[in-house]
């Protein structure tokens, strides 16, 4: 958190060379060129959790944003216009993951007279669509070039790529060693973790993830966990809300439960070349489990299944968000397939006005019983 703090500093220092991007966006030029960077998903995530959403929520659906927009959008553009945050220089978006995130930048550019980059992501994941995207990063390096002032020197881009794949290591590791082991954290905690990859290429990123995976290591050797003898081993797909920490300890702590691993958290992107730089950028971003055919992320959900023993699955469905709710039939089926009992939660991540607790625990309750009548007829 102070992480992001720091960042959002440097943000209204620096207006004049901040980049506004999302977290499909991979960020290793950004931290090459040491541009002040925001993500959408950060702000709204961090007032969220502050229980501050509801203001720029009612100010942006007061000026022409309709409710149906996702909230992680509206809440950071009420942000802007409430003053709360200046304008940043440019606007850089690729089309994935959220496609009503291009076009209300491309509003948002007009109003604020700001330079807008937008990178289009193809369908198909071949030679053809690598080179397209890496013709299109290469551009906006030009692009970054003329509007900040600040230039892509060869050695600051080697040292980003060189951290970025450090960083990727320990979460790799991070993720390894949760895999069939007894609970080593909180997974409300894990879930808090996503907005790390807005630190890859950085050293910061590396030395959050580094400890992250040596406190759990550590945490392994010596037996030491807040969460040991829990008997139902849970996958938590999509992302969840940040303002309702007792929903997610309710599970944890009252349930016999444990989040043991995060569809969001999950890194399966190659390291990146720094003699290929743009063709392996293109390559990270084609690699997100979300984009591409829904078989996709299935086959990615599957394989975490297997490799952590998990005897559920929840997915919440945050409203506005068409990627993440879509696929959500075509996931029940496939696990219905493999007798894994799942559960849908629908809810806003960042809007808390409409949420009922007493409404979801007798959800999670129903859920947890499934679990055990089916381990008692496995028995």
């Amino acid at each position: 958190m102070q992480s992001h703090y720091d960042n959002l500093k440097r943000y209204f220092n620096e207006p004049h060379r901040t980049v506004w991007t999302n977290l499909a966006m991979p960020n290793e030029i950004f931290h090459a060129m040491n541009l002040p960077t925001v993500f959408t998903e950060n702000i709204s995530a961090i007032l969220s959790a502050a229980r501050q959403s509801v203001e720029p929520l009612k100010v942006a659906s007061e000026n022409i944003f309709s409710s149906g927009f996702c909230t992680y959008i509206t809440c950071s553009i009420g942000v802007l216009q409430m003053g709360y945050l200046p304008p940043p220089k440019v606007f850089v978006i690729p089309s994935h993951i959220c496609e009503d995130t291009p076009k209300v930048v491309e509003y948002l550019s007009r109003k604020y007279n700001r330079k807008f980059f937008y990178i289009d992501i193809p369908y198909s994941e071949d030679e053809i669509s690598i080179d397209y995207i890496a013709k299109q990063f290469e551009e906006m390096v030009d692009f970054l070039e003329k509007n900040t002032g600040s230039k892509l020197k060869p050695d600051r881009l080697i040292e980003a790529f060189r951290l970025s794949n450090l960083a990727r290591e320990y979460a790799r590791k991070y993720v390894e060693l949760r895999k069939n082991s007894e609970p080593l954290m909180y997974g409300s905690s894990g879930l808090r973790l996503l907005g790390m990859i807005s630190k890859f290429g950085s050293e910061v990123g590396v030395e959050i993830i580094k400890n992250i995976y040596e406190e759990l290591k550590k945490r392994k050797e010596t037996g030491e966990s807040p969460v040991k003898n829990r008997k139902y081993r849970i996958l938590w797909l999509h992302l969840y809300p940040y303002y309702q920490s007792k929903m997610m300890r309710y599970l944890e702590d009252d349930l016999d439960a444990v989040i043991v691993a995060e569809e969001m958290l999950h890194i399966i992107f190659e390291p990146l070349d720094v003699n290929d730089p743009y063709r392996s950028l293109a390559k990270k971003i084609l690699g997100l489990p979300s984009h591409g055919p829904i078989e996709k992320r299935i086959n990615n959900i599957l394989y975490i299944i297997e490799q952590n023993k998990i005897d559920g699955v929840i997915h919440f469905s945050h409203l506005g968000c068409k990627v993440g709710c879509g696929g959500v039939q075509f996931i029940r089926d496939a696990l219905k397939k493999i007798n894994i009992p799942f559960l849908e939660l629908t809810g806003d991540n960042i809007d808390f006005r409409n949420y009922s607790e007493e409404q979801i625990k007798v959800r999670l309750e129903a859920f947890i019983e499934i679990l055990k009548e089916k381990s008692v007829l496995s028995y």
